[in-house]
């Protein structure tokens, strides 16, 4: 997902796809899925409401994938 390279505060993607290239170098698991790298956030919430920070949170279910 390159939209890791964007800079938050200005928009601007960096020129060398950077976080991106370094991410790619470790967040691998070839046997699962080859050549693609793997990194991301996958979450839903038990309840409706507002998370704040601050807030405490508790996993319910976790991939053992990485």
């Amino acid at each position: 997902c390159l939209h890791t390279t964007v800079n938050q505060e200005t928009g601007i993607r960096d020129e060398k796809q950077e976080p991106w290239k370094t991410l790619q170098t470790y967040r691998r698991k070839p046997e699962l899925y080859g050549v693609k790298a793997q990194f991301g956030t996958y979450l839903a919430t038990s309840e409706n409401g507002i998370i704040r920070v601050g807030d405490r949170i508790r996993v319910l279910r976790e991939d053992k994938n990485f």
